[in-house]
């Protein structure tokens, strides 16, 4: 009996410790809000929004992770991901601000490659002009060439409102366009020497 009575001690007692240590147990509020500030940076950062989506939703799922388990009571691993959450979302940051200037570099340069082309074409549509083609149509010319130079407007106002993406495509249209002008030109050319 006296067997019986320590064996329940024992059992009572580390019931006793168990439940005291849980009760002393807290959340790690201030981590778990730390990192909820965290991602809400991330969220409103317009390059991670453009540019780092994926890093982003990988900060937003370590976030629900770690509420999950304060709300399973395992406050270690809360603390942990709550850590990793405020990492991922720092991450994201850093993504999308490495991502925006590889873009704003990727515009300029197709900027700068679409202006040489324009003024490529114009040298070309003037040379023309000069030996004065006859089989080129230089009223069609000239409209398609102002068409041109109105897309290449666009694409400038898209760089300079940070829309790099579409900065660049309306470049490689303008240089597309361009390229059939001067073909046209060309064509032109070829076909009076034909004749000759």
């Amino acid at each position: 009996m006296e067997e019986i009575l320590k064996n329940y001690q024992k059992i009572l007692s580390f019931t006793l410790v168990a439940a005291l240590i849980l009760a002393c147990a807290k959340p790690p509020v201030e981590d778990m809000d730390n990192a909820a500030a965290a991602v809400t940076r991330a969220e409103n950062d317009h390059d991670v929004s453009q540019y780092a989506s994926n890093a982003l939703a990988r900060a937003r799922d370590s976030l629900n992770s770690m509420r999950a388990e304060a709300d399973a009571k395992r406050y270690n691993e809360a603390k942990r991901l709550a850590a990793e959450t405020v990492a991922l979302a720092e991450r994201a940051i850093q993504d999308g601000r490495n991502a925006a200037i590889r873009a704003r570099d990727e515009a300029a340069n197709a900027i700068s490659i679409m202006e040489a082309a324009i003024t490529d074409a114009d040298q070309t549509i003037e040379n023309a002009r000069t030996v004065r083609q006859r089989n080129v149509n230089f009223d069609e010319i000239d409209r398609d060439f102002m068409g041109v130079k109105a897309s290449a407007d666009l694409a400038r106002g898209a760089n300079s409102e940070k829309r790099y993406r579409e900065a660049v495509d309306g470049s490689a249209m303008v240089r597309t366009q361009l390229s059939g002008i001067t073909a046209r030109i060309g064509e032109a050319a070829i076909s009076v020497s034909r004749k000759k």
